[in-house]
């Protein structure tokens, strides 16, 4: 199971509050491919800018946004 959650900050703010996929479905780029495809549909929707934040503590999520 993966899925994410997001909303509308500003009006041209895309705010990914958050994106998690269940332990079978990690390693295998699904959060990776959430984030295209969020980024392609925030692009579709008018938003200029995307924002989202990470615990500091959570270097997994903090490499694959680096990516």
């Amino acid at each position: 199971m993966y899925g994410a959650s997001f909303s509308r900050l500003y009006r041209e703010i895309f705010f990914l509050r958050q994106i998690g996929a269940a332990k079978d479905f990690r390693e295998k780029n699904i959060a990776q491919q959430m984030i295209r495809r969020l980024t392609v549909f925030a692009r579709q929707n008018g938003y200029k800018k995307i924002h989202t934040t990470v615990e500091t503590g959570n270097i997994a999520s903090w490499k694959m946004f680096e990516k």
